[in-house]
């Protein structure tokens, strides 16, 4: 395909080799050239038509369905999920919950852990089921400012259980 400047209203025509009449002697017996003129309309199509794979491709990789991806340079803003991990508000979070028996009842056994730039954070929780509609929950926080499990924390200067100083 070959590109040449004209007074057409792209401002260029465009020509491709015939095949079919491609030989050494230019042109041939039967007066054929070795080049074909495209038609303008065709080559704006042709144009566009690759755009819009271009495009395709682009959305397709913000939907990531591959098993295997390698990259060297992948960013991620916000609503992505990779396994059970999703990232939202700059948050790695990974959630799980199942039923299981504590004795002979049926309770439900939640959690999540969340990963931020300000620490992290895991939450747990079971009960919430008609044999056991008690939900008890617990969290440990491990941030810059100390560790809290419960109700109790370890800061920098001491032990503290519902934000009380007890050591």
């Amino acid at each position: 395909m070959v590109k040449r400047p004209a007074g057409t209203s792209l401002g260029y025509t465009v020509w491709v080799l015939n095949v079919d009449v491609s030989n050494a002697t230019a042109p041939d017996a039967a007066g054929n050239t070795q080049w074909k003129l495209i038609d303008s309309m065709e080559i704006i199509y042709a144009q566009n038509a690759y755009i819009e794979r271009l495009q395709t491709e682009i959305i397709t990789a913000q939907y990531i369905e591959s098993p295997l991806i390698k990259t060297s340079n992948l960013e991620v803003l916000n609503g992505a999920k990779i396994g059970d991990f999703q990232i939202n508000n700059s948050r790695l979070t990974a959630s799980h919950w199942y039923q299981t028996y504590i004795g002979n009842i049926l309770v439900a056994v939640t959690g999540d852990i969340i990963l931020s730039s300000g620490g992290l954070v895991i939450n747990s929780s079971y009960g919430g089921t008609t044999e056991h509609p008690q939900v008890v929950t617990w969290s440990t926080e491990v941030t810059s400012g100390g560790i809290k499990v419960g109700s109790m924390e370890i800061k920098r200067d001491g032990i503290y259980k519902n934000g009380t100083l007890i050591l």
